[in-house]
């Protein structure tokens, strides 16, 4: 039926999936979402028919959303030809494999990349889900020529993996936030791997599993400290994602434990 109602619906702009638990969302990508030229925007919230690799996407995608997925294979090599991507968001059980590689040339429009368990309701209100989104992730590589303009990354609770790919070549980053990340990666950052985020000029860096707690007071990449207030929001404006950021206009919050 769903199959059947998309065909019929050739002017999408906009399309949300959401399937209860242990259901799979009954779409065929081959067949038919590359006949939805108009679709910008996509989320998929469900497991993928069989746990298979991801077919095609309508090419003029500008936002992807995708949880519990339950992936086996990477999903990079066919994002990464989407030519107007501008957002990609991985949510909870997305990918269960242990390598991810982004090619030259891959996801040349794409602005921000959240691989995460954090996530905010309608209302705005923060939450954390229970599954990491890659809970299996031990490397991640970037070629030279991917992402070129990619300004935003948010990478949490990748536990497994033990250092950051190579990002001194894509010099548009502008904020790296890194939470719940294995003291090994943290560790990393700030020694042998700096040379990779050095010229990023805004990184978070937290080994904390949970967001930052209402009330509490953490150090600052200033040295100063900083009140976390009501914690992180995002909203939309157009078809553009407004970052998360914390309410002290911009300041970067670093709660680190010390090693």
């Amino acid at each position: 039926m769903l199959n059947q109602l998309l065909s019929e619906l050739r002017h999408l702009i906009s399309l949300h999936i959401q399937t209860d638990e242990g259901c799979h969302i009954e779409i065929n990508t081959t067949k038919d979402f590359p006949y939805h030229n108009t679709l910008q925007s996509l989320t998929l919230h469900g497991t993928w028919p069989r746990g298979n690799d991801i077919s095609e996407f309508p090419i003029y995608l500008t936002k992807i959303e995708l949880r519990d997925s339950e992936l086996k294979e990477d999903p990079m090599p066919k994002l990464e030809r989407l030519q107007y991507l501008v957002t990609l968001k991985f949510f909870a059980s997305v990918y269960f494999g242990k390598t991810m590689v982004c090619s030259a040339g891959g996801f040349p429009m794409l602005e921000s990349l959240f691989i995460t368990n954090w996530y905010h309701d309608k209302k705005g209100r923060f939450g954390v889900h229970m599954w990491e989104a890659m809970p299996n992730l031990e490397e991640w590589s970037i070629e030279e020529g991917a992402m070129p303009k990619l300004t935003f990354l948010r990478l949490t609770s990748c536990e497994k993996l033990k250092m950051l790919p190579d990002f001194h070549h894509v010099t548009s980053l502008q904020k790296l936030e890194l939470y719940g990340m294995s003291k090994e990666l943290i560790r990393r950052t700030r020694r042998e791997d700096l040379h990779k985020i050095r010229h990023v000029p805004k990184i978070c860096r937290c080994t904390r599993t949970g967001p930052l707690k209402t009330g509490r007071r953490y150090d600052t990449d200033e040295g100063e400290l900083l009140d976390a207030g009501e914690g992180i929001s995002t909203v939309e404006k157009g078809d553009e994602e407004v970052r998360a950021e914390d309410k002290a206009d911009n300041q970067e919050v670093r709660a680190e434990e010390e090693d």
